[in-house]
C-alpha cells in the first residue's frame, strides 16, 4: 500500500472518530438539557400547587387561574410588605403560565390542580 492511499485512510478514520465524538456529545447534551427540563418541571409543580394551596388558605378560594395566582400578593399580619404567592413563573404571549418544556401549564380552578400539558409529563 502506497505511502497516499496510508494516508487517505488515516484521514477517513479521524473523520469518522470526530463525527463519533461529536454525535456522542451532541446525545449527552441534549439528555442532560432534557434532565434540566424535568427537574425544573419538577420543581415548579410543586411551587404551583403549593402557591394554590397558599392561595387557597389566605384567599377563601381557588385563583381563578394560573396568571391571577402569578399576579397576586398577600401580606402577612404584623408586617409592612407584600409578597407573591409563586415567583419566577414564565408567563407566555397568550397569557399563560408555561413550563420548562415551552408548554402551558394546565389548570383546574374547581380543584385547584396544576399539571403539565407537555407529552410524557401530563401525570406528574
Amino acid at each position: 500500500m502506497g505511502e497516499k492511499n496510508r494516508t487517505s485512510i488515516e484521514k477517513v478514520v479521524l473523520l469518522i472518530l470526530f463525527l463519533g465524538m461529536l454525535a456522542l456529545v451532541t446525545v449527552t447534551f441534549m439528555k442532560e438539557r432534557t434532565v434540566t427540563k424535568q427537574k425544573s418541571l419538577y420543581h415548579e409543580l410543586a411551587i404551583l400547587r403549593q402557591g394554590v394551596g397558599t392561595f387557597q388558605i389566605i384567599e377563601k378560594r381557588h385563583p381563578k387561574s394560573l396568571i391571577e395566582l402569578a399576579m397576586a400578593t398577600y401580606e402577612i399580619p404584623g408586617e409592612n410588605a407584600r409578597y407573591k404567592y409563586v415567583q419566577m413563573v414564565e408567563i407566555g404571549d397568550n397569557s399563560t403560565v408555561i413550563d420548562p418544556f415551552g408548554n402551558a401549564y394546565k389548570y383546574n380552578p374547581t380543584n385547584g390542580w396544576v399539571k403539565s400539558t407537555t407529552p410524557g409529563y401530563t401525570d406528574w
